[in-house]
């Protein structure tokens, strides 16, 4: 690049501009979690340059879940049924930027009843009812 002031003179500097492919973050969505389950799942940043540094940067993680910000492993046991709604954005070495909105909904677990059976003695007929409530979807 040349620059010249108004009396004449001039100056030259020689640049370059490294151009980044566009980035991205994947998976597109993310699978449901229950309540009092473990939870694991894997972000993955496309496009950039070099490593790749991960973090919340709007809307909360549902309770009981983290983000770990070096490998992009989104982890927990939620503790609540809830739909949270949240943007995760990967940064690389060179401060280029990818990001992505999620919905995880947590649904509360199906409940067995009873807890326990009764006995039973060996040659009388044997019954008991079981039950079970459904999973609700958080809202």
């Amino acid at each position: 690049m040349t620059a010249t002031d108004t009396l004449g003179a001039t100056g030259v500097r020689a640049y370059s501009v490294a151009v980044n492919t566009a980035m991205g973050l994947n998976p597109t969505t993310l699978p449901a979690g229950m309540v009092g389950a473990a939870y694991s799942q894997a972000m993955s940043a496309t496009g950039g340059s070099g490593t790749y540094t991960y973090t919340v940067t709007a809307g909360s993680l549902p309770s009981g879940f983290s983000l770990n910000a070096t490998t992009g492993v989104l982890s927990g046991t939620a503790t609540t049924a809830v739909t949270s709604n949240f943007t995760i954005t990967a940064t690389d070495s060179l401060g280029g930027t990818g990001n992505r909105a999620y919905a995880v909904v947590v649904n509360a677990p199906v409940v067995v009843n009873p807890a326990s059976l009764p006995a039973s003695t060996q040659g009388v007929a044997y019954s008991q009812s079981v039950s079970a409530t459904a999973a609700t979807t958080a809202g």
